[in-house]
């Protein structure tokens, strides 16, 4: 088996986002002329809307760190990007609008929310969970992680309802707020092209990973069709290089024992791109690699039982292995994004935007102080690595 069948497999599980990432294309072409412009800001609306919406509570807010557009419910606070807040085209007051449809859903549905959220953050587990799965088994030929595969895609794939769900029931509360409070039909129409490509962005991912449920039978058999990659483990060098790393995946360890023993003082999902970049450093990522790749390549016995360990451990560490599988999928959609951004198809360079950006909320007013049962079992699936290293450990100093 040659590196051609592993970016195959690549190609293969980044199918949904390639998708994802055309049809996001495709609608950015249908929305490239911004002629409809309003009055004010994408922002000043914002601020202006949260006011008139009875019984939301919801600050305004520009982020700046991550250029993330969102509603923190925790936090009862809506994020706007810089160019968002900036805008004053209707394509800026959509994604204003959307947001604001999910503080209406929270006020009318909190319960529903609260459920939809917590599925859509289990999905993410999942999702990573089958890639990872799916390049292991391509690389070694394991015919026994085959149904995790299986299972991981079919768990996604309905978790992933609760994102269309989510996102959908948003954009109609946005959809139903303006046909009564937007006077311009230009601009109502404007909007509402902009809220069904979004969610038709979210939908196309979803039917990539449900056509990949549907011929599963199909690519698990050549998953497993040919020869494991031939790898050698050199003893020597690898136990030097466990005896390295054990430190740094010890001090790792302890700290995710302390985060989940006792949550640090402030940490938000304000600021997720930032806290996921902290969380997902390079030595943690490249000493788990090793470590997995060496348990899994080595033939002796006694490294067998640690196999869905393995899997367990790799799980947290799937964002890169994650990101490649999109990034093998989506080249050419990115060559043709930037050679129509070039031409002036579409893009963010032709918004007309009006003002500065004013200064954000403090982070340390969005911090979530009490977390979830959730949350401190993905750090505790983090020390799952440990007793991988203690065994490669013992194996060295063994001779």
């Amino acid at each position: 088996m040659g590196l051609s069948q592993i970016a195959a497999t690549l190609a293969l599980v980044g199918v949904p986002f390639a998708l994802s990432a055309g049809t996001a294309f495709f609608t950015g072409v249908l929305r490239r002329h911004r002629s409809i412009t309003t009055t004010q800001t994408a922002g000043e609306w914002l601020t202006d809307a949260v006011m008139t919406v009875p019984d939301v509570r919801c600050g305004v807010s520009p982020e700046l760190a991550g250029d993330a557009d969102g509603y923190w419910p925790h936090a009862k606070t809506i994020t706007l990007g810089s160019s968002t807040w900036r805008g004053v085209d209707a394509d800026a007051q959509a994604i204003a609008a959307h947001e604001l449809g999910h503080a209406i859903e929270h006020r009318d549905r909190p319960q529903l929310a609260d459920r939809l959220a917590l599925a859509r953050r289990m999905n993410g587990v999942v999702t990573q969970t089958f890639v990872a799965s799916a390049l292991i088994t391509v690389l070694f030929a394991a015919p026994a992680l085959l149904p995790l595969v299986g299972i991981s895609l079919l768990l996604s794939v309905t978790l992933g309802v609760a994102t269309l769900i989510e996102e959908g029931l948003a954009s109609r509360a946005a959809h139903r707020w303006l046909a009564l409070h937007e006077p311009r039909l230009d601009v109502r129409k404007r909007v509402t092209l902009g809220l069904v490509s979004a969610f038709a962005i979210y939908a196309s991912e979803w039917l990539g990973r449900a056509a990949l449920l549907v011929v599963g039978a199909t690519y698990s058999q050549w998953f497993v069709a040919a020869e494991p990659l031939a790898v050698t483990v050199d003893a020597a060098w690898l136990g030097w290089a466990v005896f390295f790393l054990t430190p740094i995946l010890a001090l790792h360890a302890g700290a995710t024992l302390i985060g989940a023993i006792r949550p640090p003082v402030a940490d938000t999902e304000f600021r997720l791109a930032w806290t996921s970049q902290r969380e997902a450093t390079w030595e943690f990522h490249a000493a788990l690699v090793i470590l997995v790749w060496a348990t899994l390549a080595a033939l002796h016995p006694w490294s067998r039982p640690y196999a869905p360990l393995v899997v367990l451990a790799a799980i947290p560490a799937m964002g890169p292995l994650a990101h490649l599988g999109r990034g093998m999928a989506l080249v050419p959609v990115i060559a043709a994004w930037a050679v129509g951004a070039h031409v002036g198809l579409w893009g963010d360079g032709t918004r007309p935007m009006r003002g500065r950006t004013p200064r954000p909320i403090p982070a340390t007013q969005l911090a979530v102080l009490n977390e979830d049962t959730l949350t401190r079992l993905g750090r505790l699936v983090r020390v799952a690595y440990v007793p991988l290293a203690l065994v490669w450990t013992v194996r060295f100093m063994a001779g």
